[in-house]
């Protein structure tokens, strides 16, 4: 079983007994290696749940971000609900309409409705009001027409990308069932009953190697293919109205929801962030530039190795009269 420490002392470790059948194995925390590592181990598991495409960056940016701002969790638990919430988010954009038709669709119902009011009117100016709103509906129509054509082709490739790679992960999973040592002659492998021949008393061996062949050299490649080919299609469409790709500012901006800290400091690079903080302190901090250097200068020696990493960036404390 696997238990927190917490719970082990509360539950377990009281009732002696009950406790000394057990074998302690301490698990630690994973290291944001270890995570990087580990979420690219599932990743193609939510790929194919989620039904969108996962970049590395955004695996490495889960887990480093996670760590350095959610400290009141533990990798890889963290890292993984990250990339999870960002995969759910890109997949309900997926599912819904595209901003930019939303908008072309209320601006069309307001050209609408100002026609059939205008239509009322007898005054030189409303005519000519008319004229010009007609106009632009037609406009507003085309508009219209155009994108919704656009996400149609998009939807429809999207759609081909993720049947396509259902088949790709089908055909992995089966090629690595039947590879195993005892696959061949298991009666419980599926293939044990389509391969047995008319005339012959059981498994057939040449046939069952004869499809893994077929499987792992041509359905596997023909299908990778086809995959890579659809990819680069959608990379190459300029007039893209979504994205199915979960990329680093997916990730920090679930990170900026879940810490209130903006998109912006999340995405700017921890070399950016250090080389400018004396500058940052200085435009908040008036009149201190001796202590800011100094504090400044302490992160700087922590994070380019030249103190311990297991001790604090610095400590400080921070002395004169009172209201300073």
């Amino acid at each position: 079983g696997a238990t927190t420490l917490g719970e082990y002392r509360k539950y377990i470790e009281k009732d002696s007994a009950f406790e000394r059948r057990f074998q302690q194995v301490y698990v630690p925390e994973a290291s944001v290696d270890t995570a990087i590592s580990i979420l690219r181990g599932i990743k193609d598991k939510y790929e194919s749940h989620h039904g969108v495409r996962i970049m590395d960056t955004a695996l490495v940016a889960a887990a480093t971000l996670s760590h350095r701002y959610i400290p009141g969790r533990f990798l890889p638990d963290k890292a993984i609900d990250l990339m999870d919430e960002a995969c759910a988010n890109i997949r309900v954009e997926l599912d819904s309409q595209p901003d930019v038709i939303d908008q072309v669709e209320r601006k069309l119902a307001r050209l609408e409705i100002e026609e059939k009011l205008l239509e009322r009117e007898d005054d030189a100016e409303s005519k000519d009001r008319l004229v010009d709103v007609r106009a632009a509906l037609a406009q507003t129509r085309e508009e219209g027409t155009t994108l919704k054509v656009r996400l149609n082709v998009q939807k429809e490739r999207i759609k081909l990308m993720r049947s396509v790679k259902a088949e790709i992960d089908d055909i992995t999973a089966k090629i690595a069932k039947y590879e195993k040592p005892d696959a061949l002659h298991s009666t419980n492998n599926p293939m044990y009953s389509t391969l047995i021949l008319p005339d012959s008393d059981g498994y057939n061996e040449k046939d069952h190697l004869d499809m893994v062949v077929n499987l792992k050299y041509h359905d596997l490649p023909r299908l990778q293919a086809s995959y890579e080919s659809l990819v680069q299609q959608n990379e190459e469409d300029e007039n893209r109205l979504f994205t199915e790709i979960v990329g680093p500012d997916q990730i920090a901006e679930i990170v900026a929801r879940w810490t209130g800290i903006p998109v912006n400091r999340l995405t700017q690079s921890e070399k950016d962030r250090i080389l400018d903080l004396g500058e940052r302190l200085n435009a908040q901090v008036i009149g201190q530039e001796r202590t800011i250097a100094a504090v400044a200068n302490a992160v700087l020696r922590s994070r380019a190795g030249l103190s311990s990493a297991n001790r604090p960036s610095g400590c400080f404390l921070f002395l004169g009269p009172t209201g300073v």
